[in-house]
């Protein structure tokens, strides 16, 4: 008997190992497909490209997060570079780890397999955690931490080693230090092991209560900069039905109606027989994953409804594991193995599906700013370019020399104009300008006026003329700002 349980491990821990593989190759290897986004370029461009003194120093005012993420990164681009590739590769390497993670947590809160797997197997597929382990930026950091979190508190409530409540603060604290939103998946798990009595719960929650305090002045501070006052904007059903969609099929979406809708279908099949079919001890089971994923999102949902409104889909993220791991529970149910096993395949397969889609599909991509620094060539010249204000940081990014126009005047004799014109809208024009060229870069169109000569143009007339709705930024390249 002990033989067999130990042969039927092996053979556990070798599909772990393979879907830890295939995450892997999910996330290495397309690292360069897509270009750095406004918020990518920001961290390449403006937040560690110097010393990590001045890393440090530029993360109060640039950013809306604490700093941790920006250290490590700072750390590791001094060894792989500030390419897509180098500085990607961090989260790239973060998100495959959250995978086995994934699957002791799992494995922790049930000690069948099936579900562990299942949950493994979503977190090795699922665009949301692919999308964020290829982005420069701190959220993949935040989940890997956050699942930690999740495995050490499952532990502790079992009454695992003596470490593990520390363990547990470690990890939380860590979180905290990642982003502010990791306290709503810590705040439950506090709450449990301190109403369970766990041994050394006291200190270990105190200890990441005086981190967050730690971290509230910074947090003041950042939220005075107005990092985030764009989200109120959005309305917050909109926000809601957008976290929805996000945690299954990620930022970008699907390509196709059909694919989200079976991917939706899956998922809800899975709960439904978790909810129908589960017997006493996975209902137990799954009180702990509903319970933290439940707090993670239903307290910031409530204190958006009351006026403290930082809602917003990836900020949740931290939530997806927990939430991954009821799918997982209701996908290995011992009275529906063949039907669970089937949502299971299924659901990996059609995630499996959107996620490599992405990777053909530019609607679904970031904006492409690469391609346009691209397009734009050498320079011939001074140039002025006009962008979405979501592409000053990039553009300055891949193209060296260029910098806002900080003056009331630019002289250029050359202007171009990038963005995303209004349907039925003549390209404008500028006078003393031809308009020498138009082209599409993707999704962009880029129009290219010349001058023989470099002429005087006003900041004001360069900015009212950009392409679109969306608030534009000026930049220029060859001339002092």
């Amino acid at each position: 008997m002990a033989r067999l349980r130990a042969a039927a491990l092996d053979r556990e821990l070798v599909l772990v190992g393979a879907l830890t593989v295939i995450a892997a190759a999910l996330r290495f290897s397309t690292l360069d497909v897509q270009s750095f986004w406004h918020d990518e370029a920001v961290t390449a461009h403006r937040i560690i490209r110097h010393s990590l003194f001045a890393t440090i120093g530029k993360v109060p005012g640039s950013e809306s997060t604490p700093p941790l993420y920006y250290v490590l990164a700072w750390a590791w681009t001094r060894v792989f570079g500030i390419s897509e590739v180098g500085l990607r590769s961090l989260s790239a390497l973060i998100g495959t780890a959250t995978v086995p993670v994934a699957y002791l947590a799992a494995r922790t809160l049930t000690p069948r397999r099936a579900p562990a797997l299942a949950t493994c197997a979503l977190a090795a597929v699922s665009p949301v955690l692919v999308w964020y382990s290829q982005e420069s930026r701190a959220y993949i950091l935040l989940v890997l931490l956050g699942a930690l979190s999740f495995l050490f508190f499952l532990r502790a409530l079992r009454g695992g080693g003596r470490h593990d409540v520390v363990w547990w603060a470690v990890v939380s604290a860590l979180a905290l230090c990642t982003h502010y939103f990791a306290i709503f998946a810590v705040l439950p798990e506090a709450a449990w092991l301190l109403r369970s009595r766990v041994g050394r719960a006291r200190p270990a929650v105190g200890l990441v209560a005086v981190v967050g305090a730690a971290l509230v002045p910074l947090a003041i501070h950042q939220k005075q900069q107005g990092h985030t006052s764009w989200i109120s904007g959005i309305p917050l059903h909109t926000r809601a039905g957008d976290l929805l969609k996000e945690f299954l099929i990620g930022p970008s979406g699907s390509p196709t109606i059909a694919l989200s809708v079976l991917a939706g279908g899956l998922v809800a099949a899975a709960l439904v027989l978790l909810a129908l079919k589960s017997g006493e001890r996975e209902r137990i089971d799954a009180r702990a994953p509903l319970i933290v994923g439940g707090v993670a999102i239903l307290l910031p949902l409530a204190l958006a409804i009351v006026g403290l409104d930082y809602f917003f889909p990836r900020n949740l993220i931290a939530a997806w594991l927990p939430l991954a791991a009821l799918v997982g529970l209701g996908c290995g149910l011992a009275a529906a193995q063949r039907v669970g096993a089937a949502i299971a395949v299924a659901l990996c397969c059609t995630l499996l599906a959107i996620t490599i889609s992405i990777n053909f599909n530019d609607r679904l991509q970031r904006p492409d700013w690469r391609g346009v620094a691209h397009a734009l060539g050498p320079l011939q010249g001074t140039r002025a370019i006009i962008t979405p204000a979501t592409g000053d940081d990039p553009l300055e990014y891949y193209l060296p020399g260029t910098g806002r126009i900080l003056r009331r005047h630019a002289g250029v004799s050359e202007i171009d104009l990038v963005g995303w014109p209004l349907a039925g809208k003549r390209p404008p024009r500028f006078s003393g300008f031809d308009l020498v060229a138009s082209e599409r870069v993707k999704t962009f169109t880029l129009y290219r006026y010349r001058s023989a000569q470099p002429r005087l143009v006003p900041r004001a007339t360069l900015e009212a003329r950009h392409l679109g709705s969306e608030r534009p930024a000026a930049l220029v390249q060859g001339a002092a700002q």
